[in-house]
């Protein structure tokens, strides 16, 4: 009968909580509804040690999922008796973790010393701050710290100051979590890219990274890589998380990619490495550059300057190469110069982890070995450029003097190799301006709103050519 009863008196102590009275917008516990709760429970579990210890586990579960604010309760328990005493303690933490150790006390200064030992220890480690305490702190509501936050609605000068003061003095930080959950909106995005070992795009993240914490936003870099499975769990991820908006670089069409089309109706998405004339998909936004005519007007330079044999390297089923593929054969037709098959290679990456240097270097071997070797070569990428310089170089063949070089992106390495690489220059920092841009009214004004950019390049000639 006893266990009975102890299991529904503390069962009806679980469910009091609606109870709790409500002042200024703070939950509290109700002071007489407490006692007169707590000593019924209590007194009927305190039999033995035990019972003691299974009692404060069992309050301890449940203060981790309920909140009690700025009320410290303290278990002061002796075998045989309990004493329940509950202080209004200036707390800086929304969880009741200020329960002290089940230990004998009889006196009220040992209570007091207890209390600030308590506070004392939540201070060192360094408890969460909440929006009420700034608002206690400044004297003002809540709401008027939540405008403060947001930068929303017209607040004086001496309340703003007074504020930001009080969050200065508190330490207080504003948490993307809690307001995600009130606004639907988390502050964070996805950069979403095939592979992070492409040089350009640790280019583009930092660019992307700059211009996304100058709008307050936060950005998640995803390598989707060449692993299909690892790339599914972060389309998953992107559903669960509830990210504001996704930056897409993947560069091959595949399950991925379609998957990425499908969510955009719902999510704001915005695709790079993926021009507009060649997508034929409606209701997109694309940001890329015309590689088309950038890869043409590299042909057109080189055939300016007496090259005639011009190669190409490129990687298969990457739609941007295939992009400047075009402009090239174009070019090439268009100066009058034969289209040697055997000057253009393609080809996927041996093994699939082999890195684009390595395939630069590769493919200047095969088209130098042919009995009429190129004068000049036009690469895809600079990666592929600077590996095929590296072949060229080690194998004697002179750079410009024997072939000229070029690249494209123009990334910091184009630099930094001898000679210097002579490239067709992305605007990057523009681009991620473009997607920063055309992703943020997606996200203000949603899905529906669709933004595509053709950016022009520019041509950078040094040493190679």
């Amino acid at each position: 009968t006893q266990k009975v009863l102890s299991r529904f008196l503390f069962i009806h102590f679980l469910v009091s909580f609606p109870f709790w009275s409500d002042r200024k917008g703070e939950r509290s516990l109700n002071p007489p509804l407490l006692r007169c709760i707590f000593s019924l429970s209590v007194i009927s579990f305190i039999q033995n040690v035990r019972n003691i210890v299974n009692y404060f586990f069992y309050f301890f579960c449940f203060s981790s999922f309920y909140t009690i604010d700025r009320m410290v309760i303290y278990y002061l328990c002796q075998l045989g008796n309990v004493t329940i005493f509950s202080c209004s303690i200036e707390l800086t933490n929304r969880n009741c973790n200020a329960i002290l150790p089940i230990i004998p006390i009889r006196s009220e200064e040992r209570i007091n010393h207890l209390a600030k030992k308590s506070l004392d220890r939540r201070e060192s480690r360094q408890f969460l701050v909440t929006i009420y305490d700034v608002a206690k702190k400044a004297g003002v509501s809540k709401s008027t710290v939540s405008r403060v936050i947001t930068g929303s609605g017209s607040i004086k000068d001496s309340t703003r100051h007074r504020i930001e003061k009080a969050m200065r003095e508190l330490n207080y930080t504003p948490s993307y979590l809690a307001q995600g959950i009130r606004t639907g909106k988390t502050k964070t995005i996805a950069l979403m890219v095939e592979e992070t070992s492409n040089l350009y795009y640790n280019e583009l993240l930092y660019s992307v990274e700059k211009i996304a914490t100058e709008n307050d936003y936060m950005v998640f870099l995803l390598n989707g890589s060449a692993n299909g499975d690892h790339a599914q769990k972060y389309m998953a991820w992107l559903r669960q998380r509830q990210v504001d908006g996704v930056i897409c670089c993947f560069y091959r069409d595949n399950a991925i990619t379609d998957e990425l089309y499908r969510m955009s109706k719902t999510l704001p998405v915005v695709f790079l490495d993926n021009p507009q004339p060649l997508d034929s998909r409606p209701g997109i936004s694309c940001i890329g550059t015309d590689g088309l005519n950038d890869t043409a007007e590299i042909v057109r330079y080189l055939h300016s300057t007496g090259s005639r044999r011009i190669a190409f390297i490129g990687i298969n089923d990457i739609r941007n190469i295939t992009y400047r593929y075009l402009g090239y054969r174009a070019s090439m037709t268009a100066c009058g110069c034969d289209l040697d098959e055997k000057l253009v290679f393609f080809d996927d990456p041996q093994p699939p982890n082999e890195s684009h240097f390595t395939l630069g270097g590769r493919a200047a071997q095969i088209l130098m070995a042919q009995p009429a070797p190129p004068d000049a070569i036009i690469s895809a990428t600079d990666m592929l450029a600077v590996g095929a310089l590296q072949y060229l170089q080690e194998n004697g063949y002179r750079v410009p003097d024997q072939v000229r070089l070029t690249g494209y992106d123009n990334i910091i390495l184009s630099t930094m190799c001898t000679p210097k690489l002579s490239t067709m220059s992305q605007p990057i920092d523009q681009i991620a301006k473009e997607a920063m841009h055309v992703l943020i009214r997606k996200i203000q004004q949603g899905s529906d709103y669709n933004h595509s950019v053709l950016l022009k390049s520019k041509f950078i000639r040094r040493e190679s050519t």
